[in-house]
């Protein structure tokens, strides 16, 4: 069955059911899934409509009534309760979020300094069902032959292809990078001596519906 609406539906996670959230109240520092879903048999005033879920697999309890549902996104809320805003323009399965925050807010990695491999959790702007983290680093390097490399977490990689070389006054790079259901990647720099140093900041991810 196709969902289609006339109109824009706006979610409203205060409310309970149909534009709203499932089941439950707001919590913080969560992950939540957008749902479209619909009455096939056209009984409700508003056969099409939207629902938040914790559960990117089926809303935990669809309000009655209606028996179609379909996943068009995630969107995640900080400590205070304030959702992070984005955006999409993309159609088809995979769609790319773009990030429209401070770059403060999406900074995951602030003059990181390690030579050995080490861990970077991304999974605040992250989803759990993304496979796809979209970053920029910049780094900053004592001369041009110095770098900083990143990989997948649990990769075995010594040489990787997201690799940013720079000197002191830095040089950009932006890539997607796989993640898992964790959100974490690992980076480090080739020069041990502290001088050399990254920041991350998060520009997006995309979600494969």
């Amino acid at each position: 069955m196709d969902i289609v609406s006339s109109g824009i539906l706006t979610p409203n996670i205060e409310v309970l059911g149909v534009n709203g959230l499932d089941i439950g109240s707001e919590a913080g520092d969560t992950w939540y899934y957008i749902w479209v879903i619909a009455d096939s048999t056209l009984v409700n005033p508003k056969p099409v409509a939207s629902l938040l879920s914790l559960s990117s697999t089926s809303p935990t309890m669809m309000p009655l009534g209606y028996d179609k549902k379909r996943l068009i996104g995630a969107v995640r809320n900080d400590g205070s309760s304030h959702f992070y805003d984005y955006y999409t323009t993309s159609t088809g399965k995979d769609r790319l979020f773009l990030w429209r925050e401070e770059k403060s807010v999406l900074n995951v990695l602030d003059g990181g300094t390690s030579s050995a491999w080490m861990d970077l959790n991304l999974s605040e702007f992250v989803p759990p069902i993304s496979t796809l983290a979209y970053i920029n680093t910049l780094f900053r390097g004592s001369n041009n032959d110095d770098y900083v490399e990143f990989r997948p977490e649990g990769s075995v990689l010594i040489e990787t292809a997201y690799r940013t070389h720079g000197n002191r006054r830095g040089a950009n790079n932006t890539f997607f990078i796989e993640t898992g259901t964790t959100g974490i990647i690992q980076y480090k720099v080739n020069d041990g001596t502290g001088v050399d140093n990254a920041d991350v900041d998060m520009l997006g991810f995309i979600i494969n519906l």
